[in-house]
């Protein structure tokens, strides 16, 4: 009885509920100092015991009427409000009593002014507004709520009252906080929970299903905390700004726009990497209750030595898609910075904010038995120094008639014909170039991922020996055995339209005439004339493509209003299924298709903000009927409700999985969730352990919900022990490397070619850019200017590679004083330092030698 097994497991048909806005934002941009060692240096050996729980102290909610005169006081910089007597009040108010000052900030703009009427009372206060050009607008938000808004803002609006108490009680009325809309009961059940962890002075974790509303009780608890804070403090330095955190940039807008929409006199400001301004975080805490903003922002500004930034200014700090707080997620460094202070820095253990974490699935990783998925549980929590793990357990009913469960289909389909001609014929040169790299062994399977990984391996000793021309064959092995990979998930003509596009970028990036070179040349125009004869060979039809034609018929042919969502793993697949529906005879009559993957990056097939938005605006007036996405529509990003998602050849973790099938919610209708793989493949048998995997998670949570509290403080605080301690031994031993080498004696080369580009004292870290300060790098490289947006990339202006072998370097970044600067990728170089050792290290964090750092100031 599928009732009965809801009661009795947590939901993992689920994913994160988004309020659907207008404004979708590109991929967030991770910097490659996340986890630098600014950070790191900061973590001291923990003591041997922890410190008791931190406590929060509350008080009573404010009465509706206050008991002391009040009267407005104007604040300079704002939009004047005439009063009665003669004075004016600025659009920002101060509340302030014949006893004790105390500021409560409200909205800045007349415009989002909610003034709640009392509904049949004859002491209501008239207002009559007298303005010189224009009319007020009235916009209706709830029963008994108006918002009166301004279109000028050089005009006065003149609120006229003869009464004082009038004023006072409008004053009162716009410090609370409404929330617009009206929670269900399993709802209220979770915000009952969350605000009880509170009283007890315990961070939380909100587990709930996808559609369940989860943003909802998070965005009302924030209401609720902040009209406490402004009900009982009269200190001045009230701390009760909310930090609400979310993975990535597209949620920044999302999430703001529905906090704003939500919680009527909320100030919601929001800061992400992509924009423009120079706002800073400590500007935008000011003036605002809640800033939403994406965590690269958040731990950016705790690394800053100068920085006003501090965990301690800010009263709640929540943590939306918490399962991300692993590893080195920058959650988990800014988890980590929560828990030095909590640890270390004693006296300030009172002052650090609460921690509420929102996720539709916590996961468990890679286990795979009971015991582990507990301890993979456990190890979140103590992440999140959460003790409170809360999940609906009295309103399940309710709950299944509100969230989605798709039918879910596992569509394991076989391979094409082992002896099919064009697989032989493309395995022919692959043959030969791997005798050329120095590859004389085939483990593998070509065009397979397990193939890939023993060349990537190959790879990494000839950067390590320096050997350009059998790296050289090496790439090209990668980009062959690539387009096999489409030609198991599509046609030849996909496959032969990949290598053309690969090749056309070498053959337009070298401008020189080494010896390499020339030998690089040579090589591309003979795979030219290969691509040539591969096409006039026959292919066979692909069974995997037949079954995704064959689904999409019968959706489509059954409702013509349907819509659905495939999910791919690549960017380049997203532009081939693209192009196959189009051309297909069949399906082009009923399907409308269209793109949406991520920005940034080198490659030319990103979407910029404005794309991503129409597509997806395109997508919910029905003008389009097909999503075809990477992983950026599986989490958060609000997209309509569709009647079926198909995981096409893309099978991750189970947490992708529950998020991807949470995009399948069509209320009153039944929805599908189909994954096709190949059959006998590592997907199926990776698809078939992630339902093994959700199992567990149920299980797990089900355990640590029933835990003893003392037990589960214990098991938390032995596992922030031991992180802090590997934090510390970490920066120890990274200090020991990078002070055992000068910066003078680094010099960095080019990864693919050898090609010196400089010495590591020319670097200088500029916030979170690696940039070049000196001419040594102008005759070395090639700048793409076509390839950003500087509106869109937040100051790239261009993408750099190398001038003689055209490998990829990095961006040109453009600074706030005009300067245009070259900012390097570091897995795109080779460190030699002392003329002996070599390193490629992934992140800069990694370089043998302490990076200079400096402002713009400097450059």
């Amino acid at each position: 009885d599928p009732r009965q097994a809801f009661h009795s497991d947590t939901f993992s048909h689920h994913s994160s509920e988004r309020a659907l806005t207008s404004h979708t934002t590109t991929e967030t941009r991770r910097s490659d100092s996340d986890s630098s060692m600014d950070m790191l240096s900061s973590f001291a050996m923990p003591p041997l015991m922890p410190g008791s729980e931190k406590t929060v102290e509350t008080g009573p909610r404010a009465s509706e009427e206050s008991s002391l005169p009040l009267k407005l006081a104007a604040t300079p910089n704002r939009l004047p409000v005439a009063t009665s007597s003669g004075g004016t009040v600025a659009s920002a108010f101060s509340l302030t009593t014949d006893k004790v000052a105390t500021p409560v900030r409200l909205k800045a703009d007349l415009e989002d002014f909610s003034l709640k009427e009392e509904e049949n009372s004859s002491t209501a206060m008239p207002l009559t507004m007298h303005k010189p050009t224009s009319e007020p607008v009235t916009r209706p938000l709830e029963a008994g709520v108006s918002t009166l808004e301004t279109r000028e803002t050089d005009e006065v609006m003149v609120i006229e009252s003869s009464e004082t108490d009038d004023i006072t009680r409008i004053t009162t009325d716009l410090a609370k906080l409404t929330v617009k809309q009206e929670l269900r009961t399993y709802q209220k059940e979770l915000l009952d929970k969350v605000n009880k962890s509170e009283v007890n002075g315990h961070n939380a974790v909100i587990c709930a299903p996808t559609g369940s509303g989860k943003t909802l009780v998070g965005a009302s608890h924030c209401a609720d905390v902040i009209t406490k804070a402004r009900a009982t403090s009269a200190d001045a330095e009230l701390k009760e700004c909310i930090y609400f955190v979310v993975p990535t940039v597209h949620l920044v807008d999302q999430q703001a726009k529905y906090i704003r929409e939500t919680i009527i006199n909320c100030r919601v400001g929001q800061i992400s990497g992509n924009q423009t301004e120079a706002t800073t975080l400590c500007e935008q805490m000011r003036i605002n209750d809640v800033v939403v903003m994406t965590p690269a922002i958040l731990v950016n500004a705790l690394k800053e030595r100068d920085s006003e930034a501090k965990l301690s200014d800010v009263s709640l700090l929540v943590l939306d898609e918490c399962h991300h707080t692993e590893k080195d997620h920058p959650y988990m460094q800014i988890m980590n910075f929560y828990l030095n202070e909590k640890y270390e820095n004693t006296g300030s253990k009172g002052k650090l904010p609460r921690v509420l974490g929102m996720t539709a699935t916590l996961g468990v990783g890679s286990v795979s038995t009971q015991r582990d998925a507990e301890s993979h549980v456990l190890t979140l929590l103590a992440n999140l120094d959460s003790t409170e793990l809360l999940q609906v357990t009295e309103n399940c009913d309710e709950l299944y008639e509100y969230v989605p469960h798709p039918d879910t289909t596992l569509l394991s389909v076989g391979k094409r014909p082992i002896d099919d001609p064009f697989f032989l014929e493309t395995g022919k040169i692959m043959t030969d170039l791997q005798r050329k790299a120095g590859m004389t062994e085939k483990p593998y399977e070509h065009g397979s991922h397990e193939f890939e990984t023993v060349i990537n391996q190959h790879r990494v000793s000839l950067e390590e020996m320096g050997d350009h021309e059998a790296l050289f064959h090496v790439n090209m092995l990668i980009t062959y055995n690539r387009g096999l990979q489409v030609y198991h998930h599509m046609r030849k003509e996909e496959m032969l339209d990949f290598l053309q596009r690969e090749f056309s970028k070498r053959n337009a990036k070298p401008e020189s005439d080494s010896k390499l070179v020339v030998m690089m040349k040579n090589a591309l125009e003979l795979n030219t004339d290969q691509l040539q004869k591969l096409k006039t060979v026959r292919s066979e039809c692909n069974p995997k493509v037949e079954a995704l034609k064959k689904f999409l018929l019968a959706e489509f042919i059954k409702s013509k209003k349907a819509k659905g969502i495939v999910f791919v793993k690549t960017r380049e697949f997203t532009t081939d299924i693209v192009k196959w529906i189009r051309e297909d005879l069949e399906l082009s009559p009923l399907v409308n298709p269209r793109r949406l993957v991520g920005g940034g990056g080198e490659s030319r097939d990103h979407m910029s903000k404005p794309e991503q938005l129409m597509a997806i605006r395109t997508f919910a007036e029905g003008n389009c009927n097909l999503l075809v996405a990477t992983t950026i529509g599986e989490e958060g990003l609000d997209i309509p409700e569709c009647n079926f998602v198909i995981r096409y050849e893309t099978v991750t973790s189970e947490v992708a999985e529950v998020q991807a099938r949470g995009r399948a919610r069509v209320r009153l209708q039944s929805s599908r969730f189909v994954e096709i793989v190949t059959r006998g493949s590592a997907n199926e048998e990776h698809a078939r352990a992630n339902k093994y995997r959700e199992q567990l998670m149920n299980e797990a949570c089900h355990v640590v919900t029933r835990m003893h509290k003392t037990e589960l403080l214990n098991e938390i605080t032995k596992r922030q022990m031991e992180r802090l301690k590997k934090l510390g031994q970490r920066a120890r031993q990274l200090q020991a490397k990078r002070w055992s080498n000068k910066a003078s004696d680094a010099q960095l080369v080019c990864k693919f070619c050898g090609v010196r580009m400089c010495h590591g004292t020319d670097i200088l870290r500029v916030e979170t850019y690696h940039v070049v300060t000196g001419d040594c790098l102008a005759a070395k490289m090639r700048v793409d200017h076509q390839s950003h947006s500087p509106s869109a990339d937040h100051g790239k202006v261009g993408t750099i590679y190398c001038k003689s072998c055209g490998g990829y370097w990095g961006v040109m970044k453009k600074f706030g004083n005009g300067r245009e600067l070259p900012s390097l990728k570091c897995k795109s170089i080779r460190f030699i330092v002392a003329g002996e050792s070599k390193f490629i290290p992934k992140q800069w964090k990694d370089v043998p030698f302490a990076v200079q750092e400096g402002t713009e100031d400097d450059l």
